[in-house]
């Protein structure tokens, strides 16, 4: 404490009040230093420019000192401080912070997004019955068929299963803010919360959806049903009724749900047997950089 030695304890100093605060007073000796560096801080970081005195009103100043302790050592520092309510004029100084509106900042946010962060929503190459060895096999064909065209990230069934909601296969953290691409890197929704939201759940226009090899299943004949398994209610919690005996049934009387692809929407709630081939998406769950 070399530095502040100078110190001396006035205790009981508010005499005409009931506090009894111990009050530090200082040598102001000790703060030349602090003093000297703030203005050469004030110098080298262009705050001021200097201006001939020729009588001008001019803004004062003052010093706020204080003493910070460290680890140490306690360190006198000194800040100096403008009196901006002197300024002439005040209330003509504008005062607002503008801003973007919420529509635009969403733009902006996906666009950079876009750029950054995506996942990516394909299909398998092939329909599928409702049999598919379970949720498991499932997500096999999903993994086997994306390392085979070079994708790097780890993709999971569209599917809801008795273990499973839909809903929380992507992980919490990338559920908003990340769009969900096709195999191309065109934009099919704003984000996975978006297609369990009532307002923007349908994809969007024009955008088409591929599978691992390439081809566009709304157009391709491999998939004669344009119809997606999914075993979900709207907000992608799983249907136990309704998941083909958790994708392992492929008989006529059993039943999943799924969603005609025509309508641009994903969670359909349509009763279909498990006999139909169908298609199944693939969704990555994690976010990756996009591919050059």
């Amino acid at each position: 404490m070399g530095q502040v030695s100078n110190l001396e304890v006035v205790e009981n100093v508010k005499a005409n009040t009931d506090n009894r605060d111990d009050i530090l007073v200082v040598n102001e000796d000790i703060f030349s230093h602090a003093k000297q560096t703030e203005l050469e801080n004030w110098k080298r970081n262009n705050v001021f420019v200097e201006e001939k005195d020729e009588g001008q009103k001019c803004i004062s100043t003052r010093w706020v000192c204080t003493l910070k302790k460290t680890q140490v050592d306690i360190v006198p520092k000194a800040r100096l401080v403008a009196r901006g309510f002197e300024e002439i004029n005040i209330q003509e100084l504008p005062k607002d912070s503008p801003t973007c509106s919420s529509e635009s900042l969403k733009m902006v946010i996906l666009t950079l997004a876009s750029l950054l962060f995506q996942l990516h929503l394909v299909a398998l190459n092939a329909p599928q019955t409702g049999n598919m060895r379970g949720i498991r096999g499932a997500d096999f064909l999903c993994f086997q068929q994306a390392r085979a065209v070079g994708l790097k990230g780890t993709f999971r069934a569209f599917l809801s299963s008795k273990l499973q909601d839909l809903y929380t296969i992507v992980r919490r953290s990338d559920r908003n803010g990340v769009p969900i691409m096709n195999l191309k890197n065109q934009v099919l929704f704003s984000s996975w919360e978006s297609i369990f939201s009532e307002d923007s759940n349908k994809m969007r226009e024009n955008v088409s959806l591929y599978s691992f090899d390439g081809r566009d299943i709304l157009r391709d004949s491999a998939w004669p049903e344009k119809m997606v398994w999914h075993g979900s209610s709207k907000k992608g919690h799983r249907q136990m009724d309704h998941y083909c005996e958790t994708w392992r049934a492929g008989e006529h009387a059993v039943t999943g749900l799924a969603s005609s692809l025509q309508s641009g929407r994903l969670l359909q709630q349509m009763p279909s047997s498990c006999s139909g081939s169908y298609i199944v998406l693939c969704i990555e769950n994690a976010f990756t950089s996009p591919s050059k």
